[in-house]
């Protein structure tokens, strides 16, 4: 009997040294180096929105966060190393629209995006801008609708891709507006913005930092954004919502995921640590000039967004009938 009260003893003492030891870990986190995973090759948009942030949070957090592109599959591969990292915060995720709320209608992942991930906040939303080409005359969105109308199936629109979401802004445009743009689509928003300026396609959706360029030189003109609000790099520039097309919204996401059952108070550092970032005036002016807007959310507002947004756009797919094969 004395022996298997002591067994249960050191069982339960055991046990309690390790709930101890666990409790520890998460309240002096982070110990050690954090790895943030981009899933996407350097030297691209989500570069510049990852890195400063990255830097930013390091300073709060009182340890590194290493940024580690790893592209593969249109941000399959970097995702899966995440899903399938130890929910410790040590391994983290930027997310973006593309690959949590858009990829898995089209394609088959090796992951859920809502439950094999956690929440830790947004960082920005970045819009989409409806532009034409300058050698139509079109200078407003009611402009647009008319000219379409009055001309079903003749006029085009541009986007970076089948299955992108210039793609799906364009459709939900066609569908709010009862018109029938055709869509052409390119393979990434260069050669898009090239047809576009030499009159080869009437109308493009694409990003708005991209565009920014084009339209402050005028070889672009920009009839509105497509985000909820309008963007702080174009104050001017109507919402399409704002121009007739009532509740439309088509934005692009970026926020920071960890693995699934990541420990809420390591989501709560990281988060404060996010929000502390973001407040910071030098990296709101770089981001306003590359046409994004800082969104600062709690973790439960981005789990949201995913989830609308997933929502949203496996609907307009299906009733368009969108196939990117």
């Amino acid at each position: 009997m004395s022996k298997m009260i002591f067994a249960a003893a050191a069982a339960s003492a055991l046990a309690l040294s390790s709930m101890t030891a666990g409790a520890a870990t998460t309240q002096d986190y982070p110990v050690r180096p954090v790895r943030l995973i981009i899933p996407f090759a350097p030297g691209g948009s989500s570069d510049l929105v990852a890195r400063p942030v990255a830097q930013l949070m390091s300073e709060r957090l009182g340890q590194s966060i290493v940024v580690d592109n790893r592209g593969g599959a249109g941000g399959v591969v970097g995702g899966q190393i995440v899903a399938g990292a130890l929910p410790d915060g040590y391994t983290l995720l930027l997310a973006s629209s593309s690959g949590m709320s858009v990829a898995p209608i089209f394609t088959r992942l090796p992951y859920d995006p809502l439950r094999d991930f956690a929440s830790v906040g947004q960082i920005i939303f970045s819009q989409y801008a409806f532009a034409v080409r300058p050698s139509l005359n079109v200078r407003t969105v009611k402009d647009a609708v008319d000219l379409a109308r009055a001309n079903p199936k003749k006029h085009t629109y541009g986007s970076p891709g089948r299955g992108t979401i210039g793609h799906l802004a364009g459709e939900l445009f066609n569908s709010m507006a009862g018109v029938d743009l055709l869509h052409v689509p390119y393979k990434g928003a260069g050669p898009m913005m090239v047809d576009a300026i030499g009159g080869r396609i009437d109308f493009a959706f694409s990003g708005l930092s991209g565009m920014l360029p084009q339209i402050r030189s005028e070889k672009l003109r920009a009839l509105a954004v497509t985000g909820a609000k309008r963007a702080a790099a174009t104050p001017d520039l109507p919402t399409l919502s704002e121009a007739g097309l009532r509740g439309y919204e088509a934005s692009v996401y970026y926020g920071l995921m960890g693995p699934a059952k990541l420990p809420s108070p390591v989501v709560t550092k990281l988060n404060a640590a996010l929000q502390q970032a973001l407040k910071n005036p030098e990296l709101t002016r770089t981001f306003v000039n590359q046409g994004n807007d800082p969104a600062p959310s709690t973790a439960e507002q981005l789990h949201a967004l995913i989830g609308r947004d997933l929502q949203k756009w496996s609907k307009l797919a299906k009733d368009a009938k969108i196939n990117v094969d």
